[in-house]
């Protein structure tokens, strides 16, 4: 037996109605759920009874996006660990990658760099962000 596909995708987030403003609001992500969570099963996933938490389930497509907030036990920021084990990307496809940019520094999104044009490999030809402070 072996996994069928990937069902959803999830980020842990400081503030959860800021973060699904970006994502519905500048990127055109709907949300299908919005829950708080005290305990139940992802306090029992997590091996967190006394865990309390908001999250919000995302759809672009056939794709979803998790995002949880967790109030309690309540974590400090880290910096982003790009190149150490347990960094994640999403890879979203746009019609203008320039246009979007554009767009959401015009909204006060703040990005790491411009974008970025991939010149090899299996994503030769697309565009790379870094993700912006949300």
């Amino acid at each position: 037996m072996a996994a069928e596909m990937i069902h959803h995708f999830a980020l842990t987030v400081r503030d959860l109605d800021r973060s699904v403003s970006f994502y519905v609001g500048m990127l055109g992500f709907e949300q299908i759920i919005r829950r708080e969570i005290r305990g139940g099963y992802l306090g029992e996933l997590m091996g967190r009874p006394e865990l309390d938490a908001r999250l919000a389930i995302l759809r672009l497509g056939p794709s979803k996006l998790e995002l949880i907030e967790y109030r309690s036990p309540r974590r400090e920021p880290s910096p982003p660990p790009d190149g150490n084990p347990g960094a994640a990307h999403i890879s979203l496809l746009v019609d203008d990658v320039r246009k979007m940019h554009r767009r959401l520094e015009a909204e006060g999104v703040r990005f790491v760099s411009p974008p970025v044009r991939i010149a090899e490999g299996p994503n030769r030809g697309g565009w790379a962000v870094r993700r912006p402070s949300v």
